[in-house]
């Protein structure tokens, strides 16, 4: 996006529409959060009140890509007040709308007090509404990963009817993710458009699921895919570059760890360790304790 243009919101809307800007690759959004005196005090036992052991973030979604991400705000503590935030969305990554949720969770555990207060990390305190990004209309051209929902029982190129998902890459310059529209029930629960419940829940562990096997078969094409200059053959592989780079290598940027790859997948001594660090990567990017962690509670409901 054009870094001199930025994009203001009508007051009292959680509506923030792009639809009339095109042609743009990232979007910084920036903003401020406010935590009440009262919230702290209603959220957190008295002796927490001073230093509550809370972590501030915003919860990142797109239904009709497999964008689930989060961006911490404050961590640790969070007393009273206000928090600046700031954060990129990558185009390719994103169709129709973005939705943005922040919510406030315990950083630590702790004995039980009365029964009142939430004692698990992690444990959610309180959430704000949910603000709305409208990227585009969804007939434009899709985003890396935008899942097609077929039913596999009646398509013979796809596998069998008991798989749940099949990422087709027949086409190498646009890999298709497939979701088995056998499994209605499954289908309409990674449909769901809450972010919180069960529904919302049970939606974030099924996908946790999906993407731990789609992510690292994307890795690895790219990984076979770059070249002596490190330049990948698709554009798609500078996306999953964006998303993992610093994930896969330490501190490295995108063009050091695309060197890496390229050295590691052509090095049988290295691959094991390349593997867990593919392996690593995808899961801090899903955080699939957490995820299970949620839904454990809403099951004790």
């Amino acid at each position: 996006m054009d870094p001199d243009r930025d994009v203001d919101i009508q007051s009292g809307s959680r509506l923030i529409q792009l639809t009339s800007l095109t042609e743009w690759d990232h979007a910084t959004v920036t903003g401020t959060l406010t935590v009440p005196e009262d919230l702290v005090n209603y959220v957190f036992p008295d002796d927490e009140q001073d230093d509550p052991p809370g972590t501030l973030f915003i919860a990142i979604r797109c239904q009709q890509t497999i964008l689930r991400d989060r961006e911490i705000v404050k961590d640790d503590s969070v007393p009273a007040g206000e928090y600046p935030f700031e954060f990129d969305l990558d185009r390719a990554m994103i169709r129709g709308g973005v939705e943005l949720q922040p919510y406030l969770v315990r950083a630590d555990d702790r004995s039980e007090v009365d029964g009142r207060y939430a004692t698990d990390i992690g444990s959610r305190l309180a959430s704000s509404d949910e603000w709305l990004l409208e990227i585009d209309d969804t007939d434009l051209p899709e985003g890396l990963l935008r899942p097609h929902i077929e039913n596999f029982s009646e398509m013979s190129e796809l596998p069998s009817g008991d798989h749940l998902h099949y990422l087709d890459m027949s086409d190498a310059e646009r890999p298709t993710l497939y979701l088995n529209g056998d499994h209605s029930a499954i289908i309409n629960v990674m449909e769901s458009r809450g972010s919180t419940g069960p529904d919302a829940r049970m939606r974030d562990a099924i996908y946790d699921l999906v993407e731990a096997s789609v992510w690292p078969q994307l890795i690895i094409r790219t990984a076979t895919d770059i070249n002596q200059e490190g330049e990948t053959r698709y554009d798609w592989q500078d996306d999953v570059l964006d998303l993992f780079h610093d994930k896969l290598y330490d501190d490295a940027d995108v063009d050091e760890a695309a060197m890496n790859l390229r050295e590691d997948v052509n090095d049988e001594d290295q691959l094991v360790t390349l593997m867990q660090h593919i392996d690593d990567a995808v899961q801090q990017k899903t955080e699939p304790p957490e995820q299970l962690i949620n839904l454990l509670e809403e099951g004790l409901k």
